[in-house]
């Protein structure tokens, strides 16, 4: 795992507020993962970011809705 000051990075990595909701976190996420994955992003930092994004998007503490 990547390290990370702390949880506010997480919402800066997906550009999102600290109060956005899953449903606007994972709208960030997408985007950001079309911009950086490896196969569409030939720089050399794309798949850093990529691995930056997932934890980013897997790690914060927020309610998730019910399914």
């Amino acid at each position: 795992m990547l390290p990370v000051r702390d949880s506010a990075d997480f919402y800066e990595i997906l550009q999102v507020s600290r109060n956005a909701s899953h449903v606007v976190m994972e709208a960030a996420w997408k985007k950001l993962a079309q911009q950086y994955h490896p196969d569409v992003n030939t720089s050399p930092d794309a798949a850093e970011m990529m691995k930056r994004l997932n934890v980013a998007y897997q790690t914060p503490e927020r309610p998730r809705p019910a399914t």
